[in-house]
């Protein structure tokens, strides 16, 4: 119960997230201050960073393996986003997917401290 407790909470604090940088570089985009490249870029950053941000606050004991089983649920949750809305699933997605969960492993494993 413990371990889903963490997961829920990680999953609000790195969905709020992704939210609030959607919809501030939405509004930079609106305001013409970012346009072009720049929004596709910044599309392709913003779940990188929730996910670190979440994967780092899940964290426990175990490091790699916590990013890997929290980037594991956030990635089938995606797939199926994914496959509900456009009905199949791409190959070109399974490369991004793939960065997305090395950056849920890379997130959990940050900052451990070891007993002396």
């Amino acid at each position: 119960m413990k371990y889903f407790k963490r997961f829920f909470k990680s999953f609000i604090i790195s969905f709020t997230l992704f939210l609030f940088l959607l919809l501030f570089f939405t509004l930079l985009s609106y305001l013409n201050i970012l346009s072009g490249k720049g929004i596709t870029i910044i599309n392709l950053i913003i779940p990188i960073v929730s996910i670190f941000i979440g994967a780092f606050y899940f964290k426990n004991k175990k490091g790699w393996l916590d990013g890997l089983c929290f980037g594991s649920m956030i990635l089938i949750l995606l797939l199926l986003i994914n496959v509900i809305i456009y009905d199949c699933f791409f190959t070109k997605s399974l490369i991004y997917y793939s960065i997305l969960l090395f950056t849920s492993i890379l997130g959990s494993s940050m900052n451990k401290k070891k007993k002396i």
